[in-house]
């Protein structure tokens, strides 16, 4: 292949960094807080979707023959972004560590 190096210093083509870098003790606290204050906003978001969806007296079919879309739109997009913080917070807690490759 042409261009790529076959060097176990590089990845397709890309240098991979050899220089590590410790992080200060204060920014992984902080990145770890807000992954977790986005964890935690994501599943209460998911829980209060679920709690008003067993509230309501009508199943996913009833509201859909009596044309309920802005009810059905509104629940699906709370369920969305309270699904994409629960993992946009795990992603964030996963990557905080005491190393940053630069």
């Amino acid at each position: 292949m042409v261009g790529l190096s076959t060097r176990p210093d590089s990845l397709y083509g890309v240098p991979m960094s050899t220089t590590t870098r410790r992080r200060p003790r204060g920014e992984i606290d902080r990145r770890y807080l807000f992954a977790d204050l986005l964890m935690r906003a994501g599943g209460i978001t998911l829980l209060f979707v679920a709690l008003v969806a067993a509230g309501t007296p009508f199943s996913l079919r009833g509201a859909l023959d009596q044309g309920l879309y802005q009810y059905l739109g509104v629940m699906g997009g709370f369920g969305i972004i309270g699904l994409l913080l629960l993992l946009l917070g795990r992603r964030m807690r996963r990557d905080t560590t005491h190393y940053d490759k630069d």
